[in-house]
């Protein structure tokens, strides 16, 4: 296989590369660290064409991050968190990202989920960029928003059989949207779809409201099972976190250790979260609205359940474990 340099990392453009990724299923594209495509397969060139796309503008030489901005600026759904996660991958963040947009032609409504992922080793940084088709016959999306407030909205509007909401929402987190749907929609079945643990995250929704728990990471598959199975009056989470469930009812202790965040209430745990994301105590008390004594009360509160002794270590810890996420 060809080189671009001495001792540097393989080059595309060989027939041998271009195969590799031509035998992929799903349109495929490779990226360099500014996000200038390097090479795509043919699903790509195909996908291009069926849209109307000039495979100038998404085809090898085009620069995939300038068509996320570019759409993003249009206010495309999902264009600038696809952006915002390509660069997290190149710039070393994140190992790999995952999320879902929609991409309608002009004759149906469909949706699909990309996966970014960094190339391993030491080499110039480069990614794959898959996209694949989740459009499920049977389901149709009939609305989407971009925050908790504009889902309360829509929802009051729209006739959904499910919703199926983020944890990570601008304002009002998924956590609180979950609640306010339970409180006002007691009826309407919730699936959540997220990055987090779900060791952290599952019970915690659930006793929010939510009838499922999906990671990101588990695929289209995982998530169109996930809403059948919600649609359907049952609850959708992992194996491991139905049996950690089923065993604390039944008062049985796991072998494994509990996370110390379990045991904090869900206001808590919101503080902990902005205690870690590194904002001021008058920024975490105006962000959800309390006041800065009841914050100090909830720093107490999390001090002793996290076996911590000054604010300090608090803000250390909680620093850690939001990198860590």
């Amino acid at each position: 296989m060809p080189r671009t340099a001495k001792g540097s990392a393989p080059a595309l453009d060989g027939p041998t590369a271009r195969a590799l990724v031509d035998v992929l299923a799903a349109p495929v594209a490779i990226v360099d660290a500014d996000g200038r495509i390097l090479a795509v397969n043919a699903r790509w060139r195909v996908f291009a064409r069926k849209n109307r796309g000039a495979l100038v503008a998404v085809g090898e030489g085009a620069n995939d991050l300038a068509v996320c901005d570019r759409a993003s600026r249009r206010k495309s759904p999902g264009a600038a968190e696809v952006a915002a996660g390509l660069r997290s991958v190149l710039q070393g963040k994140l190992p790999e990202f995952a999320a879902e947009y929609p991409c309608h032609s002009p004759t149906e409504e469909r949706w699909f989920i990309v996966r970014v992922t960094r190339f391993p080793g030491e080499g110039p940084s480069r990614a794959a960029s898959a996209h694949e088709d989740i459009t499920e016959p049977g389901l149709a999306v009939c609305g989407t928003c971009g925050t908790a407030e504009e889902a309360l909205t829509a929802v009051g509007k729209l006739r959904s059989d499910i919703v199926v909401t983020d944890l990570n929402l601008p304002g009002k987190s998924g956590l609180e949207l979950l609640k306010d749907l339970t409180a006002r929609h007691p009826g309407l079945p919730v699936l959540v779809l997220s990055m987090h643990n779900e060791e952290i995250y599952a019970e915690r929704c659930l006793y929010a409201g939510a009838r499922g728990y999906v990671m990101k990471n588990e695929g289209p598959e995982k998530l169109v099972a996930g809403i059948r199975s919600v649609l359907a009056g049952g609850i959708h989470v992992s194996a491991r976190t139905s049996a950690r469930i089923v065993a604390s009812f039944s008062g049985q202790r796991t072998r494994e250790k509990a996370s110390p965040l379990g045991g904090l209430t869900d206001r808590e745990f919101e503080v902990f979260q902005w205690i870690g994301g590194g904002l001021s105590t008058q920024a975490i008390a105006d962000r959800l609205h309390i006041s800065v004594k009841t914050f100090e009360t909830h720093r107490i509160h999390l001090k002793r359940k996290l076996g911590l002794a000054t604010a300090a270590e608090l803000v250390a810890y909680a620093a850690r474990w939001v990198a860590a996420k």
